[in-house]
């Protein structure tokens, strides 16, 4: 059984903001973070590999400079698939998407179109408020033989779910190994064809275009990528983003434009944002 270390940091107050704490984990290679209540804090996983305890160590290191409280701990890989099963149920997104766990059986109506995900330790329930408002926004899009990259694709579930709608190719890039795992696995329960790289960002992509992107990621790394983003996505083709705070979303916005992107579509859930952006 493989084991994992949890890295829970408490910040002195909580902040409005925690992409820049999300930002201090996926430098250290940890990108899938949860933040949770009771009290206020960030959690995520490194699995337990040759020179992990040193990552985490450093990790660990670098939040504790920024004023937080930290704890390591080594989690069995079980205990951490199994939380997620108490708050992954199934549910519907506009008028025939439908998501559900892979344990649990739902009711379909004729014309619906059924994801199954298991996200094993993977981001991507579609649980996730930013998760959720991608999956709005995809839902109502034309997916019919277009090319289509996942960047940061966690557990798969928007690229197969893009694919279930008829996309013709979606290639899918997450930094974590374990996540490009699950989103094959997750692909074949589908039964669709994708293909899964493990990289940072739009790099393992360099030379291919796409007819649409997806990048449900931190602000930080959306303003980082955007120009990466705009030499993949082809003049006219959508970069559909997510993971934005919603006092982030100029300097994201600005980041696009500049890039060479025009905002389509913005929607918002709490705090959150998420937007479809065309390429001009």
């Amino acid at each position: 059984m493989r084991t994992w270390h949890r890295i829970s940091a408490r910040p002195p107050e909580e902040p409005a903001d925690w992409s820049p704490w999300a930002e201090v984990f996926s430098e250290a290679g940890c990108p899938s973070t949860q933040v949770l209540d009771d009290p206020a804090r960030i959690e995520g996983y490194l699995e337990d590999a040759p020179g992990a305890t040193e990552r985490a160590r450093d990790l660990a290191d670098r939040l504790r400079a920024l004023g937080a409280h930290v704890e390591v701990a080594e989690v069995p890989e079980e205990d951490w698939s199994e939380t997620w099963k108490r708050f992954f149920k199934p549910f519907r997104v506009g008028e025939r998407l439908v998501i559900r766990p892979s344990w649990e059986a739902c009711g379909l109506r004729p014309g619906d179109v059924e994801v199954e995900i298991d996200p094993g330790q993977a981001f991507g329930t579609g649980d996730h408020p930013t998760t959720r408002l991608c999956l709005r926004l995809l839902a109502t899009l034309p997916w019919d033989g277009l090319r289509v990259a996942d960047v940061g694709c966690g557990s798969g579930i928007l690229g197969i779910a893009a694919a279930k709608l008829g996309a013709a190719e979606v290639v899918g890039v997450d930094i974590e190994e374990a996540s490009v795992e699950v989103a094959r696995e997750n692909a074949r329960r589908n039964g669709v064809s994708c293909r899964w790289l493990v990289g940072n960002g739009f790099d393992p992509l360099a030379g291919e275009t796409f007819d649409a992107a997806f990048s449900n990621i931190i602000s930080a790394v959306l303003i980082r990528i955007a120009p990466d983003a705009a030499r993949a996505v082809r003049r006219g083709g959508l970069w559909i983003i997510s993971g934005v705070i919603g006092a982030n979303w100029p300097d994201v916005l600005r980041a696009a434009e500049t890039a060479g992107f025009g905002p389509q579509e913005v929607q918002r859930g709490g705090e959150w944002l998420a937007a479809v952006l065309q390429r001009l």
